[in-house]
């Protein structure tokens, strides 16, 4: 714990953009209110604006898909920390779409996702974050031979 304690307090790349957390959580909360604000507008009962599988989720579903696009593209292009922290983005964004899209049943047939697959995909993208951190944990260690990296890289694919 203390290594890690002095990892996190260490003097390493620190991203200037302090107050993250507060900006994006009045982001949310104006999201929320915009589309609360738009569907009262047009009559919408409030019961039906948040209910699952609402209209709103398609634009949810399309900002992490576009996000998971995004880090992909970043990982390609990236090196070290920043390819690092575009994969663990990458991922997350991918689980939130996963997570988002209606599973197929009789009344959703379109744009929709089998419970079963959505599981499978959820593993694979667990399973890639747990190589690309042990390979990036491993290259960061001096002394080490590159070996790991390259079975990790090699499972990765």
């Amino acid at each position: 714990m203390a290594r890690f304690r002095g990892w996190l307090k260490g003097k390493r790349q620190r991203w200037p953009y302090a107050r993250i957390w507060m900006h994006a959580l009045m982001a949310a909360l104006g999201v929320t209110a915009a589309i609360w604000g738009a569907c009262a507008a047009l009559a919408v009962p409030v019961a039906q604006i948040f209910a699952e599988n609402a209209s709103h989720k398609l634009v949810q579903s399309a900002a992490l898909a576009v996000a998971t696009l995004a880090s992909g593209i970043a990982v390609a292009r990236g090196t070290g920390s920043p390819r690092y922290a575009a994969l663990v983005t990458g991922v997350i964004s991918f689980v939130g779409f996963l997570r988002e899209t209606p599973t197929c049943r009789g009344d959703v047939e379109i744009f929709c996702v089998a419970s079963d697959m959505r599981s499978s995909l959820m593993a694979v993208g667990a399973g890639v974050l747990i190589i690309a951190t042990l390979a990036y944990a491993r290259r960061d260690r001096p002394g080490s031979s590159g070996r790991f990296t390259l079975v990790s890289a090699g499972l990765w694919c």
